[in-house]
């Protein structure tokens, strides 16, 4: 069985982006496109963890989320001198 934890450190930047974008373009219509990454992510942690399809929804928006945030804090974007 697989970590769902690696599914989201193994996303390259350009997919991470690409996720964030259509997580942007999705808040406008109000629903999670069929097709879209979020999607895809989340029936890859069903396939792990066999929770409901709206809790692997909001659970795969979170680890983009927070994937994105780790590593834009490796990098120093939130530095204090960066005010």
């Amino acid at each position: 069985m697989g970590n769902v934890r690696d599914i989201f450190k193994s996303l390259t930047n350009g997919e991470i982006h690409e996720t964030i974008s259509q997580m942007k373009s999705d808040e406008v219509e109000g629903m999670i496109r069929l097709n879209g990454n979020i999607r895809k992510y989340a029936n890859q942690m069903i396939e792990i963890t066999g929770e409901p399809i709206t809790s692997a929804l909001v659970m795969a928006q979170m680890n983009v989320l927070q994937e994105a945030a780790y590593r834009a804090h490796e990098l120093g974007i939130f530095n204090e001198t960066n005010k």
